[in-house]
This record gives structure tokens, sequence and C-alpha cells, in this order.
């Protein structure tokens, strides 16, 4: 196996899960500089690669991956100010919305100087922001 270099936009961000129903597959979620994101699903067994690219991505540099349901669920959070939740069906990658009930989604849009983590515990998730001063 070799590793190169097939565009020179810098990774900004990388999550990887192997999922518990499949061992022999792993995937992983590259963000990139520019706003665009890529999933990889690779077969260890079969040394085989697939990529898939979303039909959209964010505007802005993504800050953060973070898979969820074993591999089922990727989000995505940008400096754009946005978190998006995406479906992994298959061979190709949707949007989903983010349910509207959470009042933190709310406090994201609302400031652009903000640092925020989002992690998934199992299905539970925890989230931790810190408002940045003006």
């Amino acid at each position: 196996m070799e590793v190169a270099t097939v565009d020179m936009i810098p990774v900004s961000a990388l999550s990887v899960i192997v999922p518990a129903q499949f061992p022999h597959i792993v995937h992983l979620a590259v963000g990139k500089g520019s706003g665009f994101f890529e999933v990889w699903i690779c077969n260890i067994s079969g040394q085989k690669f697939d990529k898939i690219i979303p039909c959209d991505w964010h505007s802005q540099i993504v800050t953060g991956l973070a898979w969820a349901f074993d591999g089922k669920i990727l989000h995505t959070c940008s400096q754009d100010n946005f978190v998006r939740c995406w479906i992994l069906n298959g061979s190709s990658l949707c949007e989903v919305p983010i349910p509207s009930n959470n009042s933190w989604s709310e406090k994201l849009n609302r400031s652009s100087r903000r640092i925020c983590f989002l992690l998934w515990c199992g299905s539970v998730p925890w989230k931790s922001c810190d408002y940045l001063g003006s």
C-alpha cells in the first residue's frame, strides 16, 4: 500500500471508526481547509478503498468530524458556524436535519467567535461550548 498526495488542500480534521458489526471495515472522514470533506470506506481484508463525496459541504474550514451510531451517522462542524449531520447509506452520504429542540444549536448560530466540541459517547451527545471574547 502506498500513500500519495491527491491535492494540496490541507487536512483540517480526521475521524475514524471501525463498526462493531464489520470489524474488517474502517470508516475514515477527512475534513479539509476548503470546507470540503470526504469519507473513505476501507475494506481491510480485501484492500479495497471507496471514496464517498457528499453533494454539499461547508463553505469554510472543517473544524470537527465525529462518527455516531457505529459509523452510520457523521457530524461535521466548520468555521461557517454550522453543525451538519450526514447519514451514510451504502455508497452515498446524505445530509439530514439536526433536531431543533436542542437549545445549544441555537447558541451555535448566534456567535461566530466560539469554540465547540461535540463528541458522541455511544448514542448520547456530549457538548461543550465556550464563547470567545470580542
